[in-house]
């Protein structure tokens, strides 16, 4: 990301994990993004600048504020609903003994607050991770190379579980407790996307698992630059 008035340019760091994966810590200027070992042996270059432009999209959108501020919402929700669980044991015990005692019904509603704000922070993540792949997409003009690391890191990832859970059948999370799209969800948009000219990228075999009807991304619209 080019410096200039009001932006910092990221580090980049290595970290040793086994599995391609990269992210993002940090803000202003120790803002760091870290990317495996693994990750910079199996992807290419092409797919690499996919990935870096995806966190570069985080940095330049603010996305990491956004997702500290809904964790401490969060927290203080907890806090809350904590002291409401205190709260209607307290009511019911005073029932008991026919003393005058707290609404129940709103006490209850403050209890299970947490799960809702847990669903809307995930909502909210997947809503980001999907508005940077495709910005990411619209950085590098090469939706095909993200997407094509997306295969990747989803193949690793399958590799991995079968070989520590060989005899275990494969686990599907719902999308609302998903923090990030599905994958294919996530190749399909960046394939609906204009694509380079490249003839070579077009006969990328990798990708041709993934050549289904193509579905509109369920985060909305893609965002200009």
């Amino acid at each position: 990301m080019p410096s200039g008035r009001g932006r910092t340019q990221p580090h980049l760091c290595w970290v040793a994990e086994r599995f391609p994966v990269a992210f993002t810590i940090g803000q202003g200027e120790a803002t760091t993004i870290a990317l495996s070992k693994a990750l910079a042996c199996e992807m290419t270059a092409r797919e690499i600048r996919g990935i870096v432009a995806h966190e570069i999209v985080h940095i330049r959108n603010g996305d990491l504020a956004v997702m500290q501020l809904a964790i401490v919402a969060g927290q203080l929700t907890r806090m809350v609903s904590q002291i409401a669980f205190l709260l209607v044991f307290y009511s019911i015990l005073l029932t008991t003994v026919s003393a005058p005692s707290f609404p129940v019904v709103p006490l209850l509603v403050l209890a299970v607050a947490p799960l809702g704000v847990g669903l809307l922070q995930l909502a909210l993540s997947r809503t980001r991770e999907g508005k940077a792949d495709l910005e990411a997409a619209e950085l590098t003009g090469d939706p095909r190379g993200l997407a094509s690391a997306l295969v990747k890191m989803r193949r690793r990832e399958q590799m991995l579980l079968r070989g520590r859970f060989p005899t275990t059948a494969r686990l599907r999370v719902w999308s609302l407790f998903r923090d990030h799209p599905a994958t294919e969800e996530r190749i399909q948009a960046l394939l609906a996307m204009p694509q380079p000219g490249d003839d070579s990228a077009a006969r990328d075999d990798l990708l041709e698992l993934y050549r289904k009807p193509q579905l509109p991304p369920r985060w909305g619209r893609r965002s200009s630059l």
